[in-house]
This record gives structure tokens, sequence and C-alpha cells, in this order.
């Protein structure tokens, strides 16, 4: 009983490790997208002072 109590524990220690590492990597897409979007607009964008 005891051993099958341990073996869950371990399941539920690698669920939350799997989690943990899967939101991080979501995490740094995101930032990594966010940046990449700001810089594509920003460089697009015309300045608008300069047309006659």
């Amino acid at each position: 009983m005891v051993q099958k109590f341990e073996i869950c524990i371990n399941i539920l220690k690698m669920g939350v490790e799997f989690v943990m590492v899967f939101l991080e990597d979501m995490n740094i897409a995101i930032h990594q997208t966010n940046n990449q979007q700001s810089i594509s607009s920003t460089s697009q964008t015309p300045f608008i002072g300069l047309l006659p």
C-alpha cells in the first residue's frame, strides 16, 4: 500500500513539473511573439510628420 502511495506521489510530482515547464515555455513564446509584433509594427508605420 505504501509503495502505491509513493508511486502516486511521484506521478503527481512529474505532472506538476511538466505543467510548470509547459507554462514557462508558453510565457517565453508569448514574449517573443509580442516583441516581434512590436518591432514589425514600428518598422512598417510611416512617420506622418514627413509627408507633404
